[in-house]
């Protein structure tokens, strides 16, 4: 276990444990970055690789049984059958999703998928350094 979450467990123990007799206290706490993806006329023009790395290392860390490489691998997956639930339900008359399409966010999602294949390589040789 990593100090930044001993620190949090220790912190969210702290909170909890302040409840008083009959009371219930539920508590969560989170260390966070922000990370920028910046778009320009609808191109992804930067993705911050190590920053990407250790937040998917963090969630599997907490979250699941999965690597972070398999849930990185799995994030194209993931967006194409929503696409694709899009284009369905645009075909089947959902104006919804026709309006989803008209206002370019298939485009958007096609693009970003592309800019994350390309750099799929670059985000696992940085969780490899992670681990």
């Amino acid at each position: 276990m990593s100090d930044a979450v001993g620190e949090l467990e220790s912190i969210a123990a702290g909170v909890a444990g302040a409840a008083r007799a009959g009371e219930e206290v539920e508590a969560y706490v989170v260390r966070s970055r922000e990370t920028d993806i910046k778009v320009f006329g609808g191109e992804v023009e930067s993705l911050a690789v190590a920053e990407a790395a250790r937040k998917l290392s963090l969630q599997v860390s907490a979250y699941g049984s999965y690597s972070p490489v398999e849930v990185l691998r799995h994030v194209p997956v993931r967006i194409n059958a929503g696409l694709e639930r899009i284009r369905k339900g645009a075909a089947a008359g959902d104006q919804g999703m026709r309006n989803l399409i008209s206002g370019g966010n298939l485009e958007v999602h096609e693009k970003a998928l592309t800019v994350l294949a390309a750099r799929t390589p670059e985000i696992e040789h940085a969780i490899a350094r992670i681990a």
